[in-house]
Protein backbone atom coordinates (compact mmCIF):
# COMPACT_ATOMS: atom_id res chain seq x y z
CA UNK A 1 0.00 0.00 0.00
CA UNK A 2 1.35 3.43 -1.00
CA UNK A 3 1.91 5.68 2.00
CA UNK A 4 -0.13 8.88 2.15
CA UNK A 5 2.86 11.24 2.21
CA UNK A 6 4.05 9.78 -1.09
CA UNK A 7 0.62 10.38 -2.63
CA UNK A 8 0.74 13.94 -1.33
CA UNK A 9 4.20 14.44 -2.86
CA UNK A 10 2.97 13.19 -6.24
CA UNK A 11 -0.07 15.48 -6.05
CA UNK A 12 2.05 18.50 -5.12
CA UNK A 13 4.56 17.88 -7.92
CA UNK A 14 1.79 17.35 -10.48
CA UNK A 15 0.19 20.63 -9.45
CA UNK A 16 3.51 22.46 -9.88
CA UNK A 17 4.07 20.87 -13.30
CA UNK A 18 0.70 22.08 -14.51
CA UNK A 19 1.10 25.54 -12.96
CA UNK A 20 4.41 26.51 -14.57
CA UNK A 21 5.19 26.79 -18.29
CA UNK A 22 8.73 25.39 -18.00
CA UNK A 23 9.86 22.23 -16.21
CA UNK A 24 13.61 21.56 -15.88
CA UNK A 25 15.18 18.23 -14.91
CA UNK A 26 18.29 18.49 -12.72
CA UNK A 27 21.15 16.19 -11.79
CA UNK A 28 22.19 16.69 -8.15
CA UNK A 29 24.99 14.11 -7.91
CA UNK A 30 28.05 15.32 -6.00
CA UNK A 31 26.36 18.64 -5.19
CA UNK A 32 26.71 19.69 -1.52
CA UNK A 33 23.48 20.53 0.30
CA UNK A 34 24.86 23.96 1.22
CA UNK A 35 25.37 24.75 -2.47
CA UNK A 36 21.80 23.66 -3.30
CA UNK A 37 20.43 25.92 -0.56
CA UNK A 38 22.50 28.89 -1.75
CA UNK A 39 21.40 28.56 -5.39
CA UNK A 40 17.75 28.03 -4.46
CA UNK A 41 17.93 31.29 -2.53
CA UNK A 42 19.45 33.15 -5.52
CA UNK A 43 16.76 32.06 -7.99
CA UNK A 44 13.70 31.92 -5.73
CA UNK A 45 12.17 34.99 -7.42
CA UNK A 46 11.96 33.28 -10.82
CA UNK A 47 11.70 29.56 -10.03
CA UNK A 48 10.97 26.85 -7.51
CA UNK A 49 13.24 23.83 -6.89
CA UNK A 50 11.79 20.50 -5.75
CA UNK A 51 13.81 17.44 -4.77
CA UNK A 52 12.11 14.03 -4.78
CA UNK A 53 12.83 10.37 -5.43
CA UNK A 54 12.81 9.05 -9.00
CA UNK A 55 9.62 7.04 -8.49
CA UNK A 56 7.71 10.05 -7.13
CA UNK A 57 8.87 12.30 -9.99
CA UNK A 58 7.97 9.70 -12.62
CA UNK A 59 4.46 9.22 -11.21
CA UNK A 60 3.93 13.00 -11.20
CA UNK A 61 5.15 13.29 -14.80
CA UNK A 62 2.69 10.59 -15.86
CA UNK A 63 -0.22 12.34 -14.13
CA UNK A 64 0.56 15.80 -15.51
CA UNK A 65 -1.76 17.36 -18.09
CA UNK A 66 1.20 18.58 -20.14
CA UNK A 67 1.50 16.58 -23.36
CA UNK A 68 4.80 14.73 -23.70
CA UNK A 69 6.14 15.87 -20.34
CA UNK A 70 6.79 12.29 -19.23
CA UNK A 71 9.52 12.06 -21.90
CA UNK A 72 11.54 14.51 -19.85
CA UNK A 73 12.53 11.58 -17.66
CA UNK A 74 14.03 9.72 -20.64
CA UNK A 75 17.24 11.61 -19.87
CA UNK A 76 19.24 9.46 -17.42
CA UNK A 77 19.98 10.99 -14.01
CA UNK A 78 21.32 9.57 -10.76
CA UNK A 79 19.85 12.01 -8.25
CA UNK A 80 17.00 13.96 -9.90
CA UNK A 81 15.33 17.22 -8.98
CA UNK A 82 12.99 19.61 -10.76
CA UNK A 83 12.96 23.36 -11.33
CA UNK A 84 9.60 24.95 -12.12
CA UNK A 85 9.59 28.37 -13.75
CA UNK A 86 7.84 30.69 -16.19
CA UNK A 87 11.22 32.03 -17.30
CA UNK A 88 12.56 31.27 -20.78
CA UNK A 89 14.48 27.95 -20.43
CA UNK A 90 17.55 29.32 -22.26
CA UNK A 91 17.70 32.37 -20.01
CA UNK A 92 17.24 30.24 -16.88
CA UNK A 93 20.00 27.88 -18.03
CA UNK A 94 22.31 30.89 -18.43
CA UNK A 95 21.47 32.16 -14.95
CA UNK A 96 22.20 28.77 -13.39
CA UNK A 97 25.41 28.44 -15.39
CA UNK A 98 26.68 31.75 -13.98
CA UNK A 99 26.05 30.39 -10.46
CA UNK A 100 28.40 27.46 -11.02
CA UNK A 101 31.91 27.30 -9.55
CA UNK A 102 34.93 25.35 -10.83
CA UNK A 103 36.21 22.43 -8.76
CA UNK A 104 38.79 19.66 -8.89
CA UNK A 105 37.66 16.23 -10.09
CA UNK A 106 37.37 13.60 -7.38
CA UNK A 107 37.60 9.86 -7.82
CA UNK A 108 34.29 8.59 -9.16
CA UNK A 109 33.20 11.92 -10.69
CA UNK A 110 31.95 11.92 -14.26
CA UNK A 111 33.62 14.26 -16.71
CA UNK A 112 31.13 17.07 -17.53
CA UNK A 113 32.83 17.54 -20.92
CA UNK A 114 35.91 16.38 -22.81
CA UNK A 115 38.97 17.06 -20.62
CA UNK A 116 42.13 18.22 -22.40
CA UNK A 117 45.51 18.89 -20.84
CA UNK A 118 47.02 21.76 -22.86
CA UNK A 119 50.56 21.76 -24.24
CA UNK A 120 53.17 23.74 -22.35
CA UNK A 121 55.50 23.78 -19.36
CA UNK A 122 54.47 22.42 -15.96
CA UNK A 123 55.78 22.85 -12.44
CA UNK A 124 56.16 19.10 -12.04
CA UNK A 125 59.64 17.77 -11.34
CA UNK A 126 60.88 14.64 -13.15
CA UNK A 127 60.05 11.43 -11.29
CA UNK A 128 57.23 8.89 -11.04
CA UNK A 129 54.74 11.47 -12.37
CA UNK A 130 56.17 11.18 -15.90
CA UNK A 131 55.11 7.53 -15.96
CA UNK A 132 51.66 8.39 -14.60
CA UNK A 133 51.19 11.01 -17.30
CA UNK A 134 52.26 8.70 -20.08
CA UNK A 135 49.96 5.99 -18.73
CA UNK A 136 47.09 8.47 -19.04
CA UNK A 137 48.16 8.99 -22.69
CA UNK A 138 49.51 12.46 -22.06
CA UNK A 139 52.30 13.51 -24.45
CA UNK A 140 54.74 14.35 -21.64
CA UNK A 141 58.55 14.51 -21.69
CA UNK A 142 61.36 15.73 -19.46
CA UNK A 143 63.00 19.01 -20.38
CA UNK A 144 65.70 20.22 -18.03
CA UNK A 145 64.45 20.07 -14.46
CA UNK A 146 60.72 19.88 -15.25
CA UNK A 147 58.07 17.98 -17.14
CA UNK A 148 56.72 19.48 -20.36
CA UNK A 149 53.47 18.60 -22.14
CA UNK A 150 54.46 18.35 -25.82
CA UNK A 151 50.97 18.67 -27.28
CA UNK A 152 47.33 19.02 -26.25
CA UNK A 153 46.23 15.67 -24.83
CA UNK A 154 42.63 14.58 -24.24
CA UNK A 155 42.53 12.50 -21.08
CA UNK A 156 38.75 11.97 -20.72
CA UNK A 157 35.58 12.20 -22.78
CA UNK A 158 32.29 13.58 -21.53
CA UNK A 159 30.69 11.07 -19.17
CA UNK A 160 33.90 9.14 -18.39
CA UNK A 161 34.46 8.22 -14.74
CA UNK A 162 37.50 9.89 -13.19
CA UNK A 163 39.94 7.40 -11.64
CA UNK A 164 42.57 8.03 -8.94
CA UNK A 165 45.48 8.64 -11.35
CA UNK A 166 43.60 11.15 -13.48
CA UNK A 167 42.25 12.94 -10.42
CA UNK A 168 45.81 13.30 -9.11
CA UNK A 169 47.16 14.50 -12.47
CA UNK A 170 44.50 17.16 -12.89
CA UNK A 171 44.91 18.38 -9.33
CA UNK A 172 48.71 18.69 -9.61
CA UNK A 173 48.35 20.57 -12.91
CA UNK A 174 45.76 22.91 -11.40
CA UNK A 175 43.03 21.88 -13.83
CA UNK A 176 39.48 22.15 -12.44
CA UNK A 177 37.11 20.43 -14.90
CA UNK A 178 34.16 20.04 -12.56
CA UNK A 179 31.38 22.56 -12.04
CA UNK A 180 29.55 22.87 -8.74
CA UNK A 181 26.01 24.09 -9.24
CA UNK A 182 22.54 23.06 -10.36
CA UNK A 183 23.08 20.96 -13.47
CA UNK A 184 20.11 21.21 -15.86
CA UNK A 185 20.14 18.13 -18.11
CA UNK A 186 16.86 18.80 -19.95
CA UNK A 187 13.99 21.30 -20.07
CA UNK A 188 10.36 21.13 -21.22
CA UNK A 189 8.38 24.00 -22.74
CA UNK A 190 5.24 23.93 -24.92
CA UNK A 191 5.58 20.26 -25.78
CA UNK A 192 9.27 20.51 -26.72
CA UNK A 193 12.14 18.98 -24.74
CA UNK A 194 15.56 20.66 -24.96
CA UNK A 195 18.72 18.82 -23.91
CA UNK A 196 21.54 20.63 -22.11
CA UNK A 197 23.67 20.99 -25.25
CA UNK A 198 20.83 22.85 -26.95
CA UNK A 199 20.24 25.05 -23.90
CA UNK A 200 23.92 25.93 -23.49
CA UNK A 201 24.26 28.66 -26.12
CA UNK A 202 26.73 31.52 -26.46
CA UNK A 203 24.48 34.59 -26.34
CA UNK A 204 27.08 36.83 -27.99
CA UNK A 205 27.62 34.41 -30.85
CA UNK A 206 23.87 33.91 -31.20
CA UNK A 207 23.29 37.66 -31.53
CA UNK A 208 26.12 37.90 -34.05
CA UNK A 209 24.57 35.12 -36.14
CA UNK A 210 21.18 36.87 -36.07
CA UNK A 211 22.78 40.16 -37.19
CA UNK A 212 24.63 38.35 -39.99
CA UNK A 213 21.40 36.68 -41.14
CA UNK A 214 19.54 40.03 -41.13
CA UNK A 215 22.31 41.64 -43.16
CA UNK A 216 22.22 38.80 -45.68
CA UNK A 217 18.43 39.01 -45.97
CA UNK A 218 18.63 42.77 -46.57
CA UNK A 219 21.25 42.32 -49.30
CA UNK A 220 19.10 39.66 -50.95
CA UNK A 221 16.00 41.91 -50.82
CA UNK A 222 17.92 44.82 -52.37
CA UNK A 223 19.39 42.61 -55.11
CA UNK A 224 15.96 41.17 -55.93
CA UNK A 225 14.24 44.56 -55.78
CA UNK A 226 11.94 43.47 -52.95
CA UNK A 227 10.47 46.54 -51.23
CA UNK A 228 9.86 46.74 -47.50
CA UNK A 229 10.55 49.22 -44.70
CA UNK A 230 14.21 48.09 -44.51
CA UNK A 231 15.08 47.80 -48.19
CA UNK A 232 13.33 50.92 -49.55
CA UNK A 233 15.86 53.44 -48.07
CA UNK A 234 18.71 51.38 -49.54
CA UNK A 235 16.98 51.06 -52.92
CA UNK A 236 16.28 54.82 -53.03
CA UNK A 237 19.91 55.57 -52.18
CA UNK A 238 21.06 53.13 -54.86
CA UNK A 239 18.73 54.71 -57.44
CA UNK A 240 20.02 58.18 -56.54
CA UNK A 241 23.64 57.11 -57.07
CA UNK A 242 22.79 55.47 -60.39
CA UNK A 243 20.98 58.64 -61.55
CA UNK A 244 23.93 60.79 -60.50
CA UNK A 245 26.42 58.55 -62.32
CA UNK A 246 24.22 58.64 -65.43
CA UNK A 247 23.99 62.45 -65.30
CA UNK A 248 27.77 62.73 -65.05
CA UNK A 249 28.31 60.28 -67.91
CA UNK A 250 25.81 62.18 -70.09
CA UNK A 251 27.32 65.60 -69.18
CA UNK A 252 24.05 66.77 -67.65
CA UNK A 253 24.78 69.86 -65.56
CA UNK A 254 22.78 70.47 -62.40
CA UNK A 255 23.30 71.52 -58.80
CA UNK A 256 24.72 68.09 -57.86
CA UNK A 257 26.88 67.34 -60.90
CA UNK A 258 28.47 70.74 -61.46
CA UNK A 259 30.91 70.31 -58.56
CA UNK A 260 31.91 66.92 -59.96
CA UNK A 261 32.54 68.46 -63.40
CA UNK A 262 34.69 71.17 -61.82
CA UNK A 263 36.69 68.57 -59.88
CA UNK A 264 37.12 66.56 -63.08
CA UNK A 265 38.33 69.63 -64.96
CA UNK A 266 40.71 70.46 -62.10
CA UNK A 267 42.17 66.95 -62.21
CA UNK A 268 42.56 67.07 -66.00
CA UNK A 269 44.23 70.46 -65.81
CA UNK A 270 46.67 69.24 -63.13
CA UNK A 271 47.46 66.21 -65.24
CA UNK A 272 48.20 68.35 -68.30
CA UNK A 273 50.23 70.80 -66.24
CA UNK A 274 52.35 68.01 -64.77
CA UNK A 275 53.47 67.00 -68.27
CA UNK A 276 54.46 70.54 -69.35
CA UNK A 277 58.08 71.74 -69.23
CA UNK A 278 58.96 73.65 -66.08
CA UNK A 279 59.29 76.96 -67.95
CA UNK A 280 55.82 76.54 -69.45
CA UNK A 281 53.97 75.71 -66.26
CA UNK A 282 53.88 79.33 -65.19
CA UNK A 283 51.43 80.02 -67.97
CA UNK A 284 48.86 77.70 -66.47
CA UNK A 285 47.41 80.16 -64.02
CA UNK A 286 43.71 79.61 -64.33
CA UNK A 287 42.37 76.76 -62.18
CA UNK A 288 38.89 75.33 -62.02
CA UNK A 289 38.44 77.00 -58.66
CA UNK A 290 39.47 80.32 -60.12
CA UNK A 291 37.01 79.77 -62.94
CA UNK A 292 34.33 79.03 -60.42
CA UNK A 293 35.20 82.17 -58.45
CA UNK A 294 35.04 84.20 -61.66
CA UNK A 295 31.63 82.74 -62.36
CA UNK A 296 30.47 83.70 -58.88
CA UNK A 297 31.82 87.27 -59.37
CA UNK A 298 29.93 87.62 -62.61
CA UNK A 299 26.73 86.54 -60.91
CA UNK A 300 27.08 89.41 -58.48
CA UNK A 301 27.52 92.04 -61.27
CA UNK A 302 24.34 93.75 -62.53
CA UNK A 303 23.22 92.57 -65.91
CA UNK A 304 24.13 95.16 -68.56
CA UNK A 305 24.05 93.18 -71.78
CA UNK A 306 21.24 93.78 -74.21
CA UNK A 307 18.62 91.09 -74.32
CA UNK A 308 19.68 90.23 -77.83
CA UNK A 309 23.16 89.24 -76.61
CA UNK A 310 21.94 86.97 -73.75
CA UNK A 311 22.19 83.23 -74.36
CA UNK A 312 19.16 81.11 -74.00
CA UNK A 313 19.26 78.33 -71.31
CA UNK A 314 19.37 75.64 -74.01
CA UNK A 315 22.39 77.29 -75.62
CA UNK A 316 24.18 77.60 -72.25
CA UNK A 317 23.63 73.93 -71.46
CA UNK A 318 24.90 72.95 -74.92
CA UNK A 319 27.99 75.06 -74.41
CA UNK A 320 28.68 73.47 -71.00
CA UNK A 321 28.19 70.03 -72.49
CA UNK A 322 30.78 70.72 -75.18
CA UNK A 323 33.17 72.01 -72.54
CA UNK A 324 33.19 68.73 -70.59
CA UNK A 325 32.50 66.35 -73.48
Amino acid sequence: MVQQYKKDNVKELTKLMDSYSVVNLLELSKLPASQIHSIKKDIRDISKVSVAKKRIIKLALEKSNKKGLVKLFDTPVDIPALIFSNENPFKLFGILKKNKAEAYAKVGDKAPRDIVIPAGDTNLAPGPMIGTLQKAKVAARIQGDKIVIAEDSQVASEGDVIDADLSSILMQLGIKPMEIGLNVVAAYEDGVIFDKNTLDIDVGEYKSNIAFACSGALNLAVSAGIMNDKSVPVLVGKAHMNALNLAVSANVANSETISMFISKAQAQMNSVASRLPDDARGGVVVTAQAAADTTDDKKEEPESKPASEEKKPEEAAAGLGSLFG
